[in-house]
């Protein structure tokens, strides 16, 4: 049987970084290596993967594309599985000292937009650079 090791969060704390989003304040930790697929996908031409939409911030900046392709993640029901899975093991809360796991239900309650899951997907994908 396979030994699953999990990490915790005090380890990772020292590679993530604060970001406001939607007024408010949260902690992102980096992409680790097992969920990279996510972002860049596996190299096989053929697989089924789904990787989550991440826009680059140059073509954001000289308005190539829209925030809104952003909501791909949502509406897709396999990346909204993925959104999720990254967004609750990646994204905290900061509530005073008390750092909260991100939810779908409190993704809704803080109402995020189109852009607020860019600026997280952008910051996710690129605070180990």
């Amino acid at each position: 049987m396979k030994n699953e090791t999990k990490i915790g969060l005090d380890t990772m704390l020292g590679v993530g970084k604060k970001k406001k989003i939607a007024g408010r304040e949260y902690y992102i930790l980096p992409v680790c290596i097992k969920d990279m697929i996510y972002v860049i996908g596996n190299g096989i031409e053929n697989d089924e993967t789904k990787t989550l939409v991440i826009v680059d911030k140059e073509s954001l900046n000289q308005e190539e594309v829209k925030w809104q392709l952003f909501g791909l993640n949502i509406v897709d029901e396999e990346r909204k599985k993925i959104f999720l899975k990254i967004l609750n093991r990646y994204v905290f809360y900061c509530s005073g000292d008390e750092k909260i796991p991100m939810t779908e239900e409190l993704l809704v309650e803080h109402n995020w937009s189109f852009k607020e899951i860019g600026e997280f997907l952008l910051a996710w994908s690129q605070i180990s650079d």
